[in-house]
């Protein structure tokens, strides 16, 4: 199960998010679902276009039920498969 505790572990895809701080304002407030990550980027769903947003110098506040995570990007950035075994 996602919480606040272990969300840098689990898997993102599937999961609103939103881009809450940036280096590139041109990207905050973007809000759509995660539907693909890589090392460096989410992509992001967004109103049916897709979206790459830097993970590194971006904060991001994932919706987890009914609940909000804020995250910063550096501490998701890695490959999924490596993240989640950390």
């Amino acid at each position: 199960m996602r919480t606040h505790n272990n969300i840098v572990k689990h898997e993102l895809i599937g999961l609103t998010c939103t881009v809450v701080e940036s280096g590139d304002s041109t990207i905050i407030g973007l809000t759509g679902t995660v539907v693909y990550e890589t090392r460096n980027m989410l992509h992001i769903d967004v109103e049916g276009k897709l979206k790459k947003i830097p993970k590194e110098h971006s904060v991001f506040l994932f919706k987890i039920e009914d609940d909000e995570v804020k995250v910063e990007g550096r501490k998701i950035l890695a490959r999924p498969e490596d993240r989640i075994k950390r």
